[in-house]
C-alpha cells in the first residue's frame, strides 16, 4: 500500500535525525529520500549535512584531522631541538680544531731525549742568550758590510726588502743552531734568498762551516753582495784575525735545483715567499739528505700546508734593522733522521761524480760548480767574484736610443 505524504515526511525527518546524530545514512537511497531532500528544511540543515557528509564517510578522516592538529605543535617542538644541536655542532668543531692544532704542534716538537735537553732547558737556554759578543772576525765582516751598504742593506732594485737582522739576533740564531742543530765546522750551509749575504758571512766566521753558499735571484742585490764578498775574502788573505772563509754568493733561481744536496743546513728568511716556492723547496728537502731547516714560518705552514718532513725543535724571536716589527725563527730537524741513499737511483738528477767533489756526498748540479770552487781555495772564489763584478761594471748602463723623426705622409 502506498504511504501517505504525512508518513513520508515523518520518515524523511527520522532519516535526517539519524544523520545529524552521526549514526549513519540510510542503508539504500530510495525515491523517497530524493523527495525528502527536496522537502528538507532551509539553509541550516543543508549546511549541516555538507559538513557531516564529509565527516560521515570519514570516521578515518576525523582521525587524520585529529592527527594533523597535534602534529603542528609536535613539528614545532621537533624543530626546536634540531636548531639547538646545530648551534652546538657549530661550537663543538671549534674546540676540536683548537685541540688538533695544539696536538699537531706538540707532536712536532722533538722529544727531549733526542737532544738530551728537556723543553724547559731549551727555553732556559734561549732566554739566557743576552748580551752575546760575536767573534772579532764576525764584527769586522759586519763592519765592511755596513760601511758599503749600511745596516738596512741598500736598495733592492725592484726586489722586496723584509729587513736585515741585527748582528745580535743573527748571533742568537747561530748559537741555537750550534746547540740544537749540530752546526759546526764540518756543516754545509745554504741561504735561500741570500740578499746581501749576511747570514752566509756570519756562519763562515762562526763556526767556520766547510761550505757557506747563498743564492739570490735578484741581480742588483746579488751584485751588492759581491761588493761585500770581495773585500771580506781579501781581508782573509791579509788579516790574521780573519780566518779563511769557505764562502760564495751566486745569482740563480732555486727552481733550477732538484734537491738541497749537499747541504746539511737549509736556512731561509722566507717572510713573503709565495706558496709555489715552498712547494718546490719541500720536494727538494724531502728528496735530499739535508738534516736541519731554519725557517720563519710556523709548523702549520711548513709541515701542514707544504709537507716538509720535519719536526720542530724550538723557536725564538728575532729583531730586524729598519723596522720595529719582530719575527719568530723556527728550528726544525728532519723527521725520522737522515737516510743515506748512497748509490740508490733517485727520482731527481744529481751531479755526476767529480774528482774535486767528495764521492760519498750527493750534490745537485746547480751547486756543484760553487762547491768545487770553494774547495779549491779562497783565491779561486775571489778571482771569480772579481771577474763577475768587472763584467757588471763594463756592461754599464744601457743607453736609450732615440728614434728619428719620420715625416707623416698623408
Amino acid at each position: 500500500m502506498s504511504k501517505s505524504p504525512v508518513a513520508n515526511r515523518k520518515a524523511s525527518a527520522a532519516d535526517a535525525v539519524t544523520v545529524q546524530n552521526g549514526r549513519g545514512a540510510p542503508k539504500s537511497p530510495s525515491k523517497r529520500s530524493s523527495s525528502t531532500i527536496s522537502v528538507s528544511p532551509p539553509s541550516s540543515p543543508q549546511k549541516t549535512p555538507k559538513k557531516k557528509s564529509n565527516d560521515a564517510p570519514g570516521t578515518p578522516t576525523r582521525k587524520k584531522s585529529s592527527l594533523k592538529h597535534p602534529s603542528t605543535p609536535k613539528s614545532s617542538k621537533a624543530k626546536t631541538p634540531i636548531v639547538t644541536p646545530t648551534k652546538n655542532q657549530r661550537k663543538k668543531p671549534s674546540t676540536p680544531k683548537n685541540v688538533k692544532k695544539k696536538l699537531d704542534v706538540s707532536a712536532l716538537i722533538t722529544p727531549a731525549e733526542d737532544e738530551g735537553y728537556t723543553k724547559e732547558e731549551k727555553e732556559e737556554f734561549i732566554a739566557g742568550l743576552k748580551n752575546l759578543k760575536p767573534l772579532p772576525s764576525t764584527v769586522k765582516s759586519y763592519g765592511i758590510v755596513n760601511k758599503l751598504t749600511g745596516k738596512i742593506g741598500g736598495n733592492a732594485e725592484g726586489g722586496e726588502i723584509y729587513g736585515e737582522q741585527t748582528i745580535g739576533s743573527m748571533q742568537k740564531v747561530v748559537e741555537v743552531m750550534k746547540k740544537f742543530q749540530n752546526l759546526n765546522s764540518s756543516s754545509r750551509f745554504i741561504d735561500v734568498g741570500a740578499g746581501l749575504g749576511k747570514p752566509n758571512i756570519h756562519v763562515a766566521c762562526d763556526p767556520q762551516v766547510s761550505f757557506s753558499y747563498g743564492i739570490e735571484i735578484n741581480v742588483s742585490r746579488w751584485h751588492l753582495s759581491l761588493s761585500h764578498l770581495i773585500p771580506i775574502l781579501r781581508s782573509t788573505l791579509t788579516d790574521v784575525d780573519m780566518p779563511p772563509q769557505k764562502l760564495t754568493l751566486e745569482q740563480g733561481d732555486i727552481f733550477s735545483a732538484n734537491t738541497f744536496d749537499p747541504f746539511t743546513h737549509v736556512y731561509m728568511f722566507d717572510i713573503g715567499m709565495p706558496d709555489v716556492i715552498f712547494d718546490h723547496m719541500s720536494k727538494m728537502f724531502n728528496e735530499a739528505e739535508s738534516e736541519y731547516l731554519v725557517s720563519y714560518q710556523p709548523p702549520r705552514r711548513i709541515v701542514g700546508k707544504h709537507g716538509f718532513k720535519v719536526e720542530l725543535i724550538c723557536q725564538m724571536g728575532v729583531k730586524m734593522h729598519g723596522s720595529a716589527e719582530g719575527h719568530t725563527g723556527y728550528f726544525y730537524k728532519r723527521l725520522g733522521g737522515v737516510v743515506k741513499k748512497g748509490n740508490v737511483k733517485r727520482s731527481l738528477n744529481v751531479a755526476p761524480t767529480s774528482t774535486s767533489l767528495p764521492s760519498d756526498i750527493p750534490c745537485d748540479p746547480l751547486f756543484a760548480p760553487a762547491w768545487s770552487s770553494v774547495l779549491s781555495g779562497t783565491e779561486t772564489v775571489l778571482e771569480w767574484a772579481e771577474e763577475e763584478q768587472r763584467k757588471f761594471h763594463e756592461s754599464g748602463r744601457s743607453q736609450r736610443v732615440r728614434k728619428k723623426n719620420v715625416p707623416f705622409n698623408v
